[in-house]
């Protein structure tokens, strides 16, 4: 958790993937589906891009946290 929170706030794509996948695994080994995993992130990308619209957030802080959710649904999905 602490790499994903680490790789979102310094903007480092590596790192939050890395984290990512890590907490991706977990879930699978407690029995989340591929389809469970992905409608999640699917979700969690929509809520945290409207709270950070919500907080005054500027596009290109907006457009970044759309392709980073992105990236790590399509790495989940290459998996």
């Amino acid at each position: 958790m602490a790499e994903l929170a680490d790789g979102c706030e310094r903007g480092a794509y590596r790192r939050a993937l890395s984290g990512s996948e890590a907490l991706l695994e977990r879930a699978a080994e407690f029995g989340a589906s591929l389809l469970e995993c992905h409608a999640f992130l699917e979700r969690f990308g929509q809520l945290t891009t409207r709270l950070l619209a919500r907080a005054g957030a500027e596009h290109a802080e907006l457009a970044g946290t759309r392709r980073l959710v992105t990236a790590i649904s399509q790495s989940l999905i290459e998996r």
